[in-house]
Formats: structure tokens, C-alpha cells, sequence
């Protein structure tokens, strides 16, 4: 089994923080691997700060869902909201090739049928589906 962590984080004005991956298509929610014996919040924190230069307020990550990765058997995906930060300098090792503020009603095109499918949870608070 792995595990991955997505954070939707949100600005003072509702916008999303989309990252494009220098090794995949689309706009997607910053994250990444679990790594092994580290904590999942942990992990969330840890991304955030690398893709998007967010630094986390303490206990403002919420755990919005758990999904199953459809496309890769044995793969997990933990969903956190944040709405509290404070900017930080972002990893600079060409894994992320821009950041945007996205406005939820005026995706990029090219923003990834997943992350489509996050921010429309968001935005509902509807109950999270069960593949990611």
C-alpha cells in the first residue's frame, strides 16, 4: 500500500492554490508521498510548504477525506483543507513548475478531473466520494 496527501488551500479571497508538476499534465492540489514512519498531518505540512510556499498556522489542517486511487491499485490519498497560513519559501528543485490563486468557479482548463472533483466537494460540502 502507499499513501499520498492533497491540501486544498484556500486565501482571504476563497481562491484555490493550484501547483503544475514538472513530470505531469494539469493543475493539481500540492502534495505528495507519505514518507515512511512520518506522521500524515505531518506530511500534509511538510508538501504544502515545498509545492506552494505555505506554511501551515498550527492546528488549522483539517482532514477532509480519505480516498482510494482507482488508476493505481493500493493507493491512498488523505485530503486536507487549509485555510490558515503564513508564506514560506517554497522547494525550488523543478518538481513544481508554477503555483496559481485559482478562482473555484474559473478553473484552468487543464486543471486535473481530480482536483475538479475536490473543489466541487468543497464548494457543496457535500460528502466526499470514495475514489479520489
Amino acid at each position: 500500500m502507499t499513501l499520498g496527501v492533497r491540501v486544498l488551500a484556500t486565501d482571504s479571497e476563497g481562491r484555490i492554490c493550484l501547483v503544475r508538476h514538472s513530470y505531469i499534465d494539469g493543475w493539481h492540489l500540492p502534495g505528495g508521498g507519505v514518507e515512511r514512519d512520518e506522521d500524515v498531518s505531518l506530511s500534509a505540512e511538510r508538501e504544502v510548504a515545498e509545492e506552494a510556499g505555505l506554511s501551515p498556522e498550527p492546528g488549522s489542517l483539517t482532514l477532509a477525506g480519505v480516498y482510494r486511487n482507482p488508476t493505481f491499485r493500493g493507493d491512498h490519498i488523505v485530503l486536507f483543507y487549509l485555510h490558515s497560513w503564513v508564506t514560506c519559501a517554497a522547494k525550488e528543485d523543478g518538481e513544481i513548475t508554477d503555483r496559481i490563486w485559482a478562482d473555484p468557479g474559473r478553473l484552468p482548463q487543464d486543471t486535473s478531473p481530480a482536483t475538479r472533483r475536490r473543489i466541487d466537494e468543497y464548494r457543496s460540502a457535500g460528502n466526499p466520494a470514495r475514489d479520489w
